[in-house]
């Protein structure tokens, strides 16, 4: 059979088992019957906005199908023996798919109510090798999502309530992934939502102006090349989280307690604003700063650029016309490196905050056309 072109694939997990593996149950509900409600509903929000998105079931597992698409999820439900597990992600490890995991565990993080249930990512073997993974060809990132834990009466009764809810958050979370804006962030879920949880869109007025004030047209004379993929970082704010406190020791310093999903994301993006004030930063160690630093030594802002040094030198000046709007006008400069920079791959700063969290989720692109 040939391979199938899309934008999107989703898989309700366990549905149409073609081997009698139904998945979790408890008697508050089965993976088996809640995973189509869920998958189901992104798909047809999705659809509905223009995307071109197929929904897959289990039965894949026995098949010859495969596709090539720009995302590909896999949903699921826990079962722990005890209740005492949680939601998770899990992928091939992937500089792309874990950006794209960290970026829905975020999100998801804003509503599910029972923040200290999280299992770290891969958190099972079944989780890093899913057998869907190979069915797929992804440009941009495939995942697995564990929505939460059905062994526990709290998070399976909070589920439960909000299945179709799940599947509008998904299908606004992969929107962003593919750039569209047209799909807008549902309603605050029901039955426990953190108060902190938005219940629409955030609105980006104060970066936009940031970035038309900095930017302008692009310089002339400059060279363009195209297959860069682009995502997006910022600064973390100790208030964004509620995680479990975990202490850390920063050198000169006494040791310290953040909340985890704070300091898991201080890791991902490199800086994050403290309760105190100042800023924690991750280089293969806690560092305390004044604030958040490129490569440098200096201060990020609008219009700082992550690159690997060895396809773009630092000090080089970037325009990405490709780019959404008000980023395709922004002139950056590449003052930042990382990691998980690696070839033609570019890293935007997009500020600090949730707004700025979110604008990464509408900037990360593959294939795209760059201008040094």
């Amino acid at each position: 059979m040939p391979t199938i072109d899309c934008d999107i694939v989703i898989q309700a997990g366990h549905e149409n088992t073609p081997d009698n593996k139904t998945g979790g149950e408890s008697k508050w509900g089965k993976e088996i019957e809640w995973t189509p409600i869920v998958a189901n509903e992104a798909v047809r929000v999705l659809r509905a906005a223009g995307v071109n998105v197929i929904k897959e079931d289990a039965s894949i597992k026995s098949s010859t199908r495969k596709y090539k698409c720009k995302l590909a999820v896999f949903v699921h439900f826990d079962d722990s023996d005890t209740g005492g597990s949680g939601p998770s992600v899990g992928y091939p490890v992937d500089a792309g798919n874990e950006a794209t995991a960290a970026q829905w565990k975020a999100l998801y993080s804003r509503y599910f109510p029972f923040g200290s249930a999280w299992r770290e990512d891969n958190f099972t073997e079944d989780e890093a090798k899913y057998y869907g993974y190979g069915r797929t060809s992804t440009t941009i990132a495939e995942f697995l999502i564990e929505f939460g834990d059905l062994q526990s009466e709290r998070q399976a009764l909070w589920m439960r309530s909000n299945l179709l809810w799940m599947g509008r958050l998904l299908a606004y979370f992969l929107s962003r992934r593919l750039g569209l804006e047209n799909i807008q962030l549902p309603d605050a879920p029901q039955d426990g939502a953190p108060s902190n949880a938005p219940s629409a869109a955030p609105q980006l007025p104060s970066l936009h102006e940031t970035i038309s004030a900095a930017g302008g047209a692009s310089p002339a004379g400059m060279s363009c090349s195209n297959g860069w993929q682009i995502t997006g970082y910022f600064t973390a704010s100790e208030d964004m989280y509620n995680g479990p406190l975990q202490t850390v020791h920063i050198p000169g310093e006494d040791e310290v307690k953040f909340p985890a999903d704070f300091l898991h994301h201080v890791m991902i993006e490199g800086w994050g604003k403290t309760r105190f004030g100042w800023y924690l930063g991750w280089d293969q160690g806690w560092v305390r700063g004044t604030g958040a630093l490129n490569a440098l030594g200096k201060p990020l802002k609008i219009g700082s650029l992550a690159v690997d040094k060895k396809a773009i030198a630092l000090g080089t000046t970037v325009t990405i016309p490709s780019l959404p709007a008000p980023w395709d006008k922004q002139v950056f400069v590449a003052d930042d490196t990382g990691g998980a920079i690696q070839g033609k791959h570019l890293d935007v700063y997009c500020g600090d905050g949730p707004v700025a969290q979110k604008e990464t989720y509408r900037i990360t692109m593959s294939n795209m056309r760059v201008c040094t």
